[in-house]
């Protein structure tokens, strides 16, 4: 059933808080001169992905002779209140700032600057005043999901940052010489037709054997992202320089009681998710009927917060008998059931699902292979036609928690061998031979040498494998893949995500016990769900991981098999590349069985993707738009 739109007191909240969804992009030069490159950073932020991150402002500013930074803003019914849009300016002039995200204890943070004279009500504003109070020290200080960049026009640096969780993305490119440039997504700034591109064959490799490019590459060599807890800060005349300022710290791992630990757990749950609720406005929230949604939703109803759930799968009917289980309607209906939600559930056919699936990669700016995706992008733009602007999911915990169990099975593999024998595990490429696939690139060794320093930031911290496992299912599965997808298809359709299960307390508090007791009594996720259990229906508490499930029998339907056809065709997109063995994909695909349709998915994706950015990389130089 369709749910009523927001009531009159809703907007009235929103407006309040000015809740929003951003876009950022930019330039910082050493020798180039701002003026020139006013109208680069003007056309970045009029591209169409720019755009639906923020709909409703734009705005450029020259912060200093050598910065420009740009934004886009939607304003969630706060239409008139024009001085929070952004790039915004301290009163001085000396500070300026462009943001996207949400900064939860904005309003503590202002109350550590009582001399600073505020003129909005906005978390952009109190991030100038923490600044300008505190410097660079200020970025430990925030709680929330954040990607900006800030100019100090007196201390003439610049500086780039993204918070802990990685929630919200920010690439750059140091561009030709002595220009940086930076934005929201990747083909913002591919779209800058000064620079020079070329692919990124090992980040490729990457996507293509494990479902995405981890650390801080793209499959273009010429842009990096700026990964979770880091910055980069350019300083005057000074090449930038990027610092890593957070890592999970590991706590006491020989602690075994459960009463505490589950406690711990408990509260930095609560916390977390008091943190997002901004009180008494509500959002929509994604149900799927698992643990961590369904705890979302308890959180939610404890506080008496309005609540309407979203629930997406494939029918019973229509799929080839002994298809995996592909919809949890059962249970995410038993959670609205429990709590009165009210709850709207959408069922995916393969034609729907391949007709959304052409909108998702017509928009996605890189290669990331989770199919599940493009249910999240289906979901989205449901909600968004429902009128909602702000959604709460589940994701986190399944990766620091040991949801999928990769940390339990390589338990007993040496520290060393960690990263090879995770690729081995889990690159998900069904009968492919990754070898014959791409002949020239190893993508077992370029993803090696991609997670390997992540195991070298924890090597002093612990030495236990199932750990370890985990910090590396956090660092890539959780924030390089699943964050990023999750941000991709909710600005596709103007929507603010918030994620309350990915605090960092809640994060702390996975590394801080005996890890045996993340997988115990054959239970994945085992501590979570004990702590969780007081909240919910034991149906859900006690049930099985499954994941979110796209059926392998969608892959092998004619919707699909019509696409990947033409993937396969001389001069497509994968056939550009120059990477793939094409006679040997199209022999594979002839061939293939009735499982790892997986990495056809990822493949087909990277197929789009490649048609239309080769454009960009085929062009010849040309001069900067003055």
């Amino acid at each position: 059933m369709r749910h009523p739109r927001q009531s009159t007191s809703t907007l009235q909240t929103l407006r309040h808080w000015g809740l929003k969804v951003c876009g950022i992009a930019g330039f910082v030069g050493r020798e180039t001169p701002a003026t020139l490159r006013i109208g680069v950073v003007e056309d970045m932020v009029r591209t169409g992905a720019m755009q639906r991150r923020g709909p409703d402002s734009r705005g450029t500013v020259i912060a200093d002779e050598r910065v420009i930074l740009g934004n886009t803003r939607l304003r969630v019914n706060d239409m008139h209140n024009s001085e929070a849009d952004m790039p915004m300016q301290s009163a001085d002039g000396m500070l300026t700032l462009t943001f996207n995200g949400e900064i939860y204890n904005h309003l503590d943070l202002r109350r550590l600057c009582p001399d600073y004279h505020f003129r909005t009500k906005s978390d952009t504003e109190s991030l100038l005043a923490i600044y300008q109070r505190h410097g660079l020290d200020m970025l430990s200080m925030l709680e929330g999901m954040f990607a900006f960049c800030l100019h100090d026009r007196w201390a003439r640096r610049t500086l780039l940052a993204v918070d802990p969780t990685g929630q919200k993305p920010l690439y750059y490119t140091l561009g030709t010489g002595d220009e940086l440039y930076f934005a929201s997504d990747i083909e913002t700034i591919l779209r800058v037709s000064h620079l020079n591109f070329s692919w990124d064959r090992e980040g490729l490799a990457q996507a293509a054997g494990i479902m995405f490019v981890f650390g801080p590459h793209t499959h273009i060599r010429e842009i990096k992202k700026l990964e979770a807890g880091c910055y980069l800060v350019v300083e005057q005349g000074e090449r930038p320089r990027h610092r890593r300022y957070h890592k999970i710290v590991i706590g006491d791992e020989s602690q075994q009681d459960v009463t505490a630990v589950t406690e711990r757990i408990r509260d930095a749950v609560a916390a977390g998710c008091t943190r997002c609720f901004d009180l008494e406005v509500p959002y929509a929230y994604l149900l799927s009927g698992g643990i961590d949604s369904s705890s979302v939703v308890a959180r939610a109803r404890s506080q008496g917060l309005e609540l309407h759930t979203y629930a997406i799968g494939f029918p019973e009917s229509g799929l080839r008998t002994g298809a995996i289980m592909h919809n949890e309607f059962s249970y995410s209906r038993l959670v609205a059931e429990a709590f009165g939600t009210e709850h709207r559930e959408i069922e995916v056919t393969s034609q729907t699902y391949c007709e959304a699936m052409d909108r998702w990669w017509s928009l996605c700016c890189e290669p990331n292979g989770a199919p599940e995706a493009v249910c999240l992008f289906m979901l989205f733009e449901q909600i968004a036609g429902d009128g909602h602007r702000v959604v709460f999911c589940g994701s986190g915990p399944d990766e620091v928690f040991d949801g999928y169990s990769h940390g339990h099975r390589l338990k007993t593999t040496p520290s060393r061998l960690l990263a090879g024998a995770y690729f081995d595990y889990f690159n998900a490429v069904g009968d492919i031979d990754l070898g014959q696939l791409m002949p020239e690139v190893d993508a077992r060794a370029a993803f090696i040498s991609a997670v390997q320093p992540y195991l070298d930031l924890y090597a002093h911290d612990t030495q236990d494998s199932q750990q370890l496992i985990c910090l590396l299912d956090y660092h890539g599965e959780c924030v390089v893949s699943e964050y990023r997808q999750v941000d991709m298809a909710s600005m596709a359709h103007s929507i603010e995500v918030r994620i309350p299960l990915a605090d960092q307390q809640i994060i702390q508090s996975a590394f801080s016990f005996l890890p045996r007791l993340k997988h115990y009594e054959d239970s994945e996720k085992w501590i979570f769900k004990q702590a969780m259990s007081p909240w919910l229906p034991s149906a859900i508490s006690s049930r099985k991981k499954i994941g979110f499930p796209v059926p392998q029998m969608v892959y092998a339907s004619p919707e699909f098999e019509v696409r990947m056809e033409s993937s396969l065709e001389p001069d497509s997109g994968l056939d550009k590349l120059g990477l793939f063995d094409m006679a040997y994909l199209r022999r594979a695909w002839r061939e293939r069985r009735s499982h790892g349709y997986d990495i056809f998915y990822r493949l087909h994706g990277m197929d789009v993707i490649a048609g239309r950015h080769s454009s960009y990389l085929s062009r010849k130089e040309q001069p900067p738009h003055q």
